[in-house]
């Protein structure tokens, strides 16, 4: 067993392995690794003005009226064609989230119950895909 000290700041370090050559504490490790994380993290996110998954939709028109066919811009087309409508998401109170969990919730568990009792292959395996589409809405 060795003592060793950290190369930059000088901590020690006791009952090391005899063959540890070089050292640094984790404070000094913490100093060298995070400027390198913020500067990743910090990246600033670029718009482009379009809506998400506007280059899977098979036509897409832009409010200046530039045309996409699955994302790929048709030029011969500018102008033609009416802009696409966007619609927004119908956004959920946080009590009609915790409401419909609640419902799924109780069906989840009548559906354990008669999956318990199910003794046909083919109607358990319908009740086990229903039992995983609601675990994965809860």
């Amino acid at each position: 067993m060795a003592t060793i000290e950290c190369q930059n700041c000088g901590a020690l370090y006791h009952n090391l392995p005899a063959g540890t050559k070089l050292k640094m504490c984790h404070t000094c490790i913490c100093e060298e690794i995070y400027p390198l994380l913020d500067a990743q993290v910090n990246l600033v996110v670029k718009r482009t003005g379009y809506p998400r998954g506007w280059k899977f939709k098979k036509v897409f028109v832009h409010s200046d009226g530039t045309v996409y066919h699955s994302g790929v811009e048709q030029p011969s087309l500018k102008g033609t064609l009416p802009p696409t409508a966007i619609e927004a998401k119908p956004k959920k109170s946080k009590h009609e989230r915790e409401r419909e969990r609640q419902a799924a919730l109780v069906e989840l568990q009548k559906l354990k119950k008669q999956l318990n009792k199910e003794t046909r292959k083919t109607y358990a395996a319908k009740l086990q895909a229903k039992i995983k589409k609601l675990q994965k809405h809860i």
